[in-house]
């Protein structure tokens, strides 16, 4: 291994919670920023950065002429120079440091990496390895059952051996394919015989189970699309979406309730079956059906002065009707069930 590449498989922060990825300027920005930028919207806002500021830097030469669907997470991985450090350092001390303006400027860079790596998924389960040096107070972030992320670009190897160079710590990570959020990078980093994995910033991980050598750890993905990371705001809206969509069932559904209950409410005769379907009604009945519910029940008591046979009369007719009734509002639940299971 090239003795400049060895700092890619070091972040200076272990993790971060998902508390603090929601309140992330990462988070924000990047729903600000197209999924998949291009190309020349990349090399544009790189050039709003100090140290590349000048179309003939090598990034920005290697992006416009070597443009293709591995482009990004190629130039990440490369020896390319930034000011003093490594592109690739630069970068993730930017995302670790999650500073807003810089952010803006690298964000187009960063979700065209990111979408790179998300749509050439692993196809194949794989265990990746990863070293790091922790002191008591990271070991304690890596409690079992944990879920964490990697805020930057996280380089991981097939190799154990390489792993363990770098730290006293090993990290056994569990790939379960498909996993959206990270790359093989074999056949496309500059440095092939790292056999290096590549995770997009702020992958999601669990803790499976640990030692004080050895940290085992799931890779999780968030949802099934491939850019769950940077989507969480859309997410939300599409929640927001389907709230007032089951709002709107809900209002239905009360209104076939309140219906179904002032028929069983017109007999206070009626069957123990009838009372509890009423009694259930009850739950979801709104302020308009409860004034209908004192009305009839004035009702009900004026009819109870009636003669038995006319009560009884009555009793059966209202039956009866009760009985179409209660068959017309099953038609219209299971037709209501019927629409719902449609969309």
């Amino acid at each position: 291994m090239y003795p400049n590449q060895r700092d890619r498989f070091a972040n200076l922060l272990p993790g971060v919670t998902e508390d603090q990825f929601r309140n992330s300027q990462f988070l924000k920005i990047s729903n600000q920023v197209e999924k998949y930028p291009s190309c020349s919207a990349v090399v544009e806002s790189l050039l709003t950065i100090e140290d590349i500021n000048d179309r003939s830097h090598p990034v920005l030469v290697s992006l416009e002429k070597h443009s293709d669907s591995h482009d990004a997470i190629k130039i990440y991985s490369s020896y390319m120079d930034v000011g003093p450090l490594k592109f690739y350092k630069y970068v993730n001390e930017q995302l670790l440091a999650d500073d807003k303006d810089t952010l803006t400027k690298l964000m187009p860079f960063i979700r065209r990496a990111t979408y790179q790596i998300n749509h050439n998924s692993a196809n194949e389960g794989t265990i990746l390895y990863r070293g790091m040096n922790l002191n008591e107070q990271q070991q304690d972030f890596f409690r079992i059952g944990k879920f964490f992320r990697f805020p930057g670009f996280t380089a991981t190897t097939a190799k154990k051996h390489i792993a363990r160079s770098f730290g006293k710590t090993l990290f056994e990570i569990h790939v379960s394919a498909p996993c959206h959020q990270v790359i093989n990078m074999a056949n496309i980093s500059y440095f092939q015989e790292e056999e290096e994995w590549l995770f997009s910033p702020y992958s999601r991980f669990r803790v499976k189970d640990k030692t004080k050598e050895l940290i085992i750890l799931q890779s999780t993905d968030d949802s099934s699309d491939a850019d769950e990371q940077s989507c969480t705001s859309d997410a939300d809206k599409d929640e927001s979406t389907d709230s007032e969509d089951h709002n709107s069932d809900d209002d239905e559904e009360d209104h076939s309730h309140n219906n179904e209950e002032h028929k069983s409410s017109s007999d206070e005769n009626s069957t123990s079956c009838e009372t509890d379907e009423t009694s259930e009604s009850d739950n979801v009945v709104s302020n308009d059906s409860r004034c209908d519910e004192e009305y009839l029940s004035d009702n009900t008591d004026n009819r109870s002065s009636d003669n038995s046979s006319d009560l009884n009369s009555n009793n059966d007719e209202q039956n009866s009707s009760y009985d179409s009734d209660e068959k017309s509002s099953n038609d219209d639940s299971d037709s209501h069930h019927s629409s719902y299971d449609d969309e």
